[in-house]
């Protein structure tokens, strides 16, 4: 499997300046409930980052979505203000897209209006990207019982290290990009962006932790105690690459009314 290759992208204004519209179509995926007759129903916690494609898709991490939710309860996508929120509307139907691939897709009553879209080839060894997610939400109980939940999603900028595939702890191989800066919990589903553009080249899914020897240890000469090595880790994110998005842009292209692909 070729992990590499030469991009011409679309070149577009990134809103920056406009942080709001990201935050509309990049949204916590949370579970919310337990299930009443009318939404608004109440979030109960924020497990991870999702992103809108075109009108009515949400792509996350299977991860994020993979465990029961507790009872009565689903998993939902809301906008988090500064003030806090604990309101969520349902996202329906979430099915994971291939069975070796951490990746899920669900509908939304939500249209993109900022134009992502799937990169048609992917980056080269060392472009520059970014990404917007949720890892740093603050979560209150308050008085009434109620949580709360205050996002403060932060942009963050980098490049690509190198393509791999990533021998991952469950033993699933999986085609990743491994990037210059470290993926916080809460940002697995974020959408990584070739800089400059709203192409999207992977998706954020965890770090690969490198454990690096500081010093060795050794026997203190005096004592005879046996001091332990240190060690350093250092996290470099990973995305899902672009190759693994394949089944995704599938399903998109799909009949309206079908459903994702089965596992």
């Amino acid at each position: 499997m070729a992990l590499g290759g030469n991009q011409h992208p679309r070149m577009t204004s990134i809103p920056i300046d406009r942080p709001e519209r990201l935050l509309d179509v990049i949204v916590p995926v949370t579970t919310v409930g337990p299930v009443t007759d009318f939404p608004p129903f109440l979030i109960n916690s924020v497990e991870g980052t999702g992103f809108i494609l075109g009108a009515g898709f949400l792509v996350t991490c299977w991860h994020c979505v993979a465990a029961a939710p507790p009872e009565g309860c689903f998993y939902g996508v809301t906008r988090l203000g500064p003030e806090g929120q604990n309101l969520g509307s349902p996202i329906g139907r979430i099915r994971q897209v291939t069975s070796n691939v951490d990746l899920a897709v669900g509908r939304v009553r939500y249209t993109n209006p900022l134009g992502f879209r799937i990169a048609e080839t992917a980056p080269s060894l060392g472009a520059d990207v970014w990404t917007f997610g949720y890892p740093l939400t603050d979560i209150e109980r308050l008085p009434n019982g109620i949580t709360s939940f205050t996002a403060h999603p932060p942009l963050l900028k980098g490049h690509v290290t190198r393509p791999f595939v990533y021998a991952h702890p469950s033993g699933v191989r999986i085609p990743s990009w491994e990037l210059s800066f470290a993926a916080p919990e809460g940002l697995s589903g974020a959408p990584v962006f070739l800089a400059g553009t709203l192409d999207i080249v992977g998706v954020v899914y965890g770090n690969n932790d490198v454990r690096a020897v500081e010093y060795e240890g050794f026997v203190d000469p005096e004592t005879g105690e046996r001091e332990s090595a240190v060690h350093r880790v250092v996290s470099f994110g990973l995305a899902h690459h672009l190759t693994s998005l394949t089944k995704v842009t599938e399903f998109l292209e799909a009949p309206p009314h079908s459903d994702p692909p089965a596992a």
